[in-house]
């Protein structure tokens, strides 16, 4: 995500080996002067850096702040940069979480199963006054069968999930309209469906990659934008098909398109009516 750089003149590196004295540790100067060189050259296009400028002797005495003054702007960097990386999970345990962000998800499935399926997920910061970020995806199912709701809500649950991880949010709240999927993933319920298992196993693997994570079910009068999200999924794949098809027609068929008038048919479609 970024580089912090602690920047220090290779003579003034040598000087600190030589008073550190430890027992064997002989580090010439020009091998100081070479790291020095690569670390330059290295950084000298990065951008996403922060530089500590550690040429400060903090044995003396009017320096004995800055060590303190270093902390606070490598904190103040990653906070700017991840702003819910560095939350106190300690905190969290304790039961003082009000600070994390809050990811609902929601799934749409017009007939169930159906072959389309729509997904919706958003992420609003911790009182709900500002979406952090959101996602609407059309999922068409390649099975036979179809997909059902249950198969809709877990994948928007992974989407959820996995759009979190991409904004570096390692500690957050998950909410959901779906009882089944918030009880299967806090254990309470058992995952039997055959169809679910592998959704659930994908869903796991997603959530051990937070370092806090907890589930809550909420009516689906609280999840209506997650709701609004999915369904605009299903509503957009219409309007695109609808497009299509009509992109399709022959010109040759008037007044109107019959998909079984044979005059205009050919072996690989409507042929040329000119």
């Amino acid at each position: 995500g970024g580089i912090i750089y602690v920047k220090a003149d290779p003579e003034i590196c040598s000087d600190r080996v030589k008073i550190r004295a430890r027992e064997g540790e002989t580090i010439p100067l020009e091998y100081l002067q070479k790291c020095h060189k690569y670390h330059e050259e290295w950084l000298e296009t990065s951008t996403d850096k922060l530089v500590i400028e550690a040429n400060v002797d903090t044995s003396v005495e009017e320096n004995a702040g800055i060590r303190n003054t270093w902390i606070q702007s490598v904190d103040d960097w990653i906070n700017r940069k991840f702003p819910y990386v560095n939350i106190n999970t300690n905190n969290i345990k304790q039961g003082i979480s009000d600070e994390l962000p809050i990811l609902q998800f929601d799934g749409a499935c017009r007939g169930n199963p159906s072959s389309d399926l729509g997904l919706g997920c958003i992420i609003k910061n911790n009182n709900r006054t500002e979406t952090l970020e959101e996602g609407s995806y059309h999922y068409p199912c390649t099975n036979e069968n179809g997909g059902t709701n249950n198969e809709a809500e877990y994948l928007s649950l992974i989407k959820g999930l996995e759009l979190a991880l991409k904004c570096e949010m390692k500690c957050i709240h998950v909410e959901g309209d779906s009882s089944l999927i918030i009880n299967q993933m806090n254990g309470t319920n058992k995952v039997n469906a055959k169809n679910l298992i592998p959704l659930h196993k994908q869903a796991k693997e997603l959530e051990n990659k937070f370092h806090y994570i907890d589930y809550k079910h909420v009516k689906r009068e609280f999840n209506k934008e997650a709701d609004k999200l999915a369904n605009k999924a299903l509503d957009n794949d219409a309007v695109n098909n609808a497009a299509n098809k009509e992109a399709s027609k022959c010109e040759g068929c008037v007044p109107r398109f019959e998909e079984n008038q044979m005059a205009h048919m050919g072996p690989n479609g409507c042929i040329d009516y000119w």
